[in-house]
């Protein structure tokens, strides 16, 4: 009931690491850029039922947890978007202030085990800026992607630039088939990346595998479920920065995934079994 941001926040810059959360909700609300800014080293935790929610008519906001963050760990805590209380107004508005629950910069982080629920977010988990070494594991999106409003924006729920990254055994899924704002479920910009073993339910895309970035890509996706998508993995390539030849899908090893297409609402269908590019 009681806002706690200033409280969480004053623990945050008071620990020397570890940052507990017991099982129970804590209700925030946004201030400034993020409603959490987080330090390196940081070791945030909660029990199976910590939810951090966000309060009622406080959107838009930009961030739930924000910064620079090396050799940290965030894991087991739910965050709750409260959509349903706070509308998105349009698409200008939620591109401009675009409620991500993690973004996260620095070198060898790790987000594991992490709900997040009741969220129309244009990225849920961003993990780059680039960023070397970082592991994706075990986190669950739930009821993504639709507000009352029902605005359509781009969104990904996992996106990554950087190199050295494994992204492993999430769980996705869109609040319906094709919801407005659940529009792919994990985007790979870097070098050196695994995708492999996630299930992505009711996104219009499972994944984006790209070579915007400022490396070649070698990059492995492989058995991972994408379940009543309108697409399985597009692998697509544009210059970036001062890397203007040379770019793109290096090394991209697509096999064992299992892509079931919803075959009612797309109009090609079009299934990648085993590609190498």
């Amino acid at each position: 009931v009681t806002d706690d941001t200033v409280a969480i926040q004053t623990a945050i810059n008071s620990t020397s690491g570890d940052l507990y959360f017991p099982d129970g909700t804590y209700v925030v609300s946004p201030t400034a850029y993020a409603i959490f800014t987080v330090g390196s080293g940081i070791h945030i935790h909660g029990g199976p039922t910590s939810i951090v929610k966000i309060a009622n008519s406080v959107g838009p906001y930009n961030t739930v947890f924000s910064g620079t963050c090396n050799n940290c760990l965030i894991e087991g805590l739910t965050i709750d978007g409260n959509i349903s209380n706070n509308p998105i107004t349009n698409n200008a508005e939620i591109m401009a202030h675009q409620r991500w629950e993690l973004d996260l910069l620095g070198n060898n982080i790790t987000v594991r085990g992490v709900h997040i629920q009741n969220s129309s977010s244009v990225n849920s988990i961003i993990v780059g800026g680039p960023c070397t070494g970082a592991v994706i594991d075990g986190n669950v999106g739930i009821n993504m992607g639709t507000d009352p409003n029902a605005v359509s924006h781009d969104s990904s729920f996992i996106y990554t630039n950087g190199t050295g990254f494994t992204v492993t055994a999430n769980v996705i899924n869109a609040a319906s088939m094709g919801a407005p704002g659940a529009t792919t479920g994990i985007e790979i910009h870097g070098d050196h990346q695994t995708v492999t073993g996630n299930t992505v339910g009711g996104y219009g895309n499972c994944g984006n595998i790209t070579g915007v970035s400022a490396e070649d890509d070698h990059i492995a996706v492989t058995g991972n479920t994408c379940d009543v998508a309108f697409s399985g993995f597009s692998l697509w390539s544009l210059a970036y920065a001062a890397h203007t030849s040379g770019y793109g899908l290096a090394g991209v090893n697509v096999s064992g995934n299992v892509i079931r297409v919803h075959q009612t609402q797309s109009a090609v269908t079009t299934e990648i079994g085993r590609a190498h590019v």
